[in-house]
């Protein structure tokens, strides 16, 4: 049986249901006071009794609090309703990655480069704090109502450890994208999220993850030992360059990756302007293109034309 809604979490007066998952449920709810609109994610009962869970809960929460980037969704602060802790948020209008996913299968190329420059960069800021994401999924990406991409959950996934993993339906997710590392219990590095950002890329542009399966256990087979289908075949119209940085983010070895979120994020706004302007040459020569024939058509008349009403009828030329 589910539990009915609260109407407050602490200062939080509860608005309505926004989901519920393996991890928790999380509400729409605005401040009292400051009015405030904020998400609120209530930790499922099963975690937050977990005597390890408890230790780490408020020191990992005061740590991701210092994230301040435009690309990662805010946190604001924590509490507990009835013993049950739970962290508040900025609100996004908007919905998930994987939700968009769901509705428009593949998205375009540019869209998806601007949004994993922005995902680099919020990964380039939370590597700095010594902060893994770990858990880098279309599900954990707000795409607000003006198109821009937002990370949620950043490294909140280290506070579960492998409690999680016993959870029905919180893996799923997880495993389409997890690092071949994680798959095999190693712990993660700041490259385990590259391997992930390369994998949303990937689904983005192809519309499926790179490895699938019929069970957790398939898919995280095929993600440590399968072969996946080259992106150049699923996306034709994604350029060369781009298919081949997805292709090193996506290798099995974490140092065939690049070395860090920031050379990522060089690289993808070097590629960016790079094929903006082939673009814009390409557009260019086409209008050249076609503007030449109407150019030599004008030549053309102004060289052969002329005053016909000047010249003799057929008619006045018989009777000559």
């Amino acid at each position: 049986m589910v539990n009915p809604s609260p109407q407050y979490l602490g200062p939080y007066r509860v608005i309505r249901l926004l989901g519920r998952g393996g991890m928790g449920t999380v509400y729409e709810a605005v401040h009292e006071k400051s009015q405030q609109r904020v998400a609120v994610k209530i930790i499922a009962e099963e975690l937050a009794r977990e005597p390890r869970f408890q230790r780490r809960f408020e020191a990992e929460i005061q740590t991701l609090i210092r994230l301040k980037h435009p690309n990662i969704v805010k946190l604001i602060g924590i509490g507990d309703h009835d013993a049950m802790p739970y962290y508040s948020m900025e609100f996004i209008e908007g919905i998930n990655l994987h939700q968009k996913l769901k509705m428009e299968r593949k998205l375009d190329w540019h869209l998806v480069l601007d949004w994993a420059i922005d995902i680099a960069s919020a990964l380039k800021q939370a590597h700095d704090f010594g902060i893994i994401h770990r858990d880098l999924k279309p599900a954990n990406l707000m795409v607000t109502e003006d198109n821009k991409v937002k990370l949620l959950d950043f490294g909140i996934s280290r506070l579960f450890g492998n409690i999680n993993a016993t959870i029905p339906g919180s893996t799923v997710g997880t495993a389409d994208f997890m690092p071949p590392e994680q798959a095999e219990g190693v712990v993660a590095t700041p490259r385990s999220d590259l391997y992930a950002l390369g994998a949303i890329c990937y689904a983005c542009l192809s519309g499926r993850p790179p490895f699938t399966g019929n069970s957790i256990p398939e898919i995280l087979f095929n993600v440590r030992y399968g072969i996946y289908t080259p992106l150049s075949q699923l996306a034709q119209s994604t350029p060369g360059e781009f298919c081949k940085l997805i292709d090193e983010l996506l290798s099995r070895e974490p140092t065939k990756r690049p070395a860090t979120a920031y050379l990522t994020m060089n690289r993808l706004q070097a590629m960016r302007a790079g094929l903006l302007r082939l673009e814009s040459q390409q557009s260019s020569t086409m209008a050249d293109e076609v503007a030449a024939p109407d150019s030599k058509s004008k030549k053309s008349e102004e060289a052969t034309s002329v005053d016909l009403s000047a010249l003799q009828s057929a008619a006045d030329l018989s009777n000559s």
